[in-house]
């Protein structure tokens, strides 16, 4: 819910935002719906972030601890004026946190967060039956499920 509030307010501000996590607990997600028109692009490919922050008013940078030069990286989103929502699986360090956001969101593992995870297998069991029909005599009760890998695991155990 907090991460869902966070976002909404991001939404309306043109502030640069992180959002930290495991794999699999919803950062593209919350990225996408904070900025649903923008391009992604990986961390690890610097020429490609260069170029869409060059060319974009807004862009997504998936695995942001990957950047190989923040200090280029700076300059470039100051000179184009480009927000930036970033993800990275790891905490950055403090200095490289306070240069490029106004708000760090962290999203928790899904094992932390049971209302999300009522929600996400009404969601998954809803596609499924979409795309295999409905499954008589088969529950929600009945499936064993599998947080090991958050989403990830989750829909696979779906």
């Amino acid at each position: 819910m907090e991460a869902l509030k966070s976002a909404n307010l991001l939404k309306s501000l043109t502030l640069n935002a992180l959002i930290v996590g495991e794999s699999g607990t919803g950062k593209e997600t919350l990225a996408r719906f904070i900025l649903p028109d923008a391009k992604i692009v990986q961390g690890n490919n610097f020429q490609e972030v260069l170029s869409l922050i060059g060319s974009n008013e807004e862009i997504i940078i998936k695995n942001f601890d990957k950047i190989s030069s923040f200090k280029i990286l700076k300059t470039e989103i100051e000179k184009y004026k480009t927000r930036v929502i970033a993800t990275s699986k790891i905490e950055l360090l403090d200095k490289i946190t306070n240069d490029f956001f106004a708000l760090t969101v962290t999203l928790p593992p899904l094992i932390e967060r049971k209302e999300d995870v009522e929600l996400l297998i009404e969601k998954f069991f809803k596609e499924v039956s979409a795309i295999f029909g409905e499954s008589s005599g088969v529950s929600l009760k009945d499936l064993n499920i599998d947080l090991s890998n958050n989403c990830h695991s989750l829909r696979k155990s779906i």
